[in-house]
């Protein structure tokens, strides 16, 4: 019973020292450090015996335990199974918020899975200022303080111009201000073309307006109306004929109208005739 206990002790022991020759281990950042945006950040890891550790990418992250975010990307292609590197300095990046929420991730190829990650250290700004982590625990309850960062926005001189916004210089629009545009052209003869025609339609308008009075100063006034713009006529009066009838240019009307006029008078002259022969009697 004494040896089994022994050999538990023993086995205890050794297994740190086996797990830590699994792979590559990350020792740095630990917990406590911080660096300023804009200077150099060292990252340390223990390198790989086993020789499966050949292509490192080393990603800055954020985020808790179980939702990690990826910040930016730090170096790829990396062989962590190389004695001669087991550091690399990099210049730490402007980072918002500027808190103890940042570590690294570790990961073999395409292994997800087997990634491994650093303490959680802090990003400040470049005049060493920092604020307290968004959340002090994790999802589970464990005292581990974590919070999501973001890289700061590039300024404007460093930010690609929008394609859909190309500046135009003065040359360009004096250029097209000088073009003739066929279209406007003929927009401007058809135009003037319309305003001719308005000019004749208003001119046939006007005549057609002063023939219609003419025309109907005649119908209102007779024979005796004087038209205007020719020359003065005389007046003619006509006198009405003894008989009362009216007589007219329609050839054959008047010669009947004359002979009925005659025989009209003869009439007349017959009681007169017989008035003076009775007296005379």
């Amino acid at each position: 019973m004494p040896y089994i206990s022994l050999l538990s002790i023993v086995l205890l022991f050794l297994a740190p020292v086996v797990c830590s020759d699994d792979g590559l281990v990350p020792t740095a950042p630990g917990p406590g450090e911080s660096f300023n945006s804009g200077s150099d950040c060292v990252i340390q890891w223990v390198r790989d015996t086993t020789g499966t550790w050949r292509n490192v990418t080393i990603d800055l992250m954020s985020g808790s335990n179980t939702h990690m975010t990826l910040v930016t990307n730090v170096v790829s292609g990396l062989d962590g199974t190389d004695p001669q590197h087991t550091s690399l300095q990099w210049i730490c990046p402007e980072v918002n918020p500027n808190s103890e929420i940042y570590f690294y991730q570790f990961t073999n190829g395409v292994d997800v899975m087997n990634s491994k990650w650093t303490t959680r250290f802090t990003i400040r700004s470049a005049s060493g200022k920092s604020v307290p982590p968004e959340n002090m625990k994790q999802s589970n309850g464990d005292p581990i303080p974590w919070g999501n960062g973001t890289l700061v926005l590039a300024s404007e001189e460093d930010t690609p111009r929008d394609p859909g916004s190309d500046d135009c210089d003065g040359n360009d629009l004096a250029t097209d201000s000088g073009d003739d545009d066929p279209d406007d052209d003929s927009s401007d003869d058809t135009n003037d073309s319309d305003e001719d025609d308005d000019d004749d339609e208003d001119d046939s308008s006007d005549e057609t307006s002063a023939y219609s009075n003419q025309e109907g100063s005649e119908q209102s006034s007779g024979d005796n109306a004087i038209m205007i713009g020719s020359p003065p006529m005389p007046l003619v009066i006509r006198e009405a004929p003894a008989t009362g009838i009216s007589l007219t240019n329609h050839p054959g009307i008047g010669q009947v109208a004359s002979s009925s006029a005659k025989i009209h008078v003869g009439l007349n002259i017959i009681p007169s005739i017989l008035v003076s022969l009775f007296i005379l009697i």
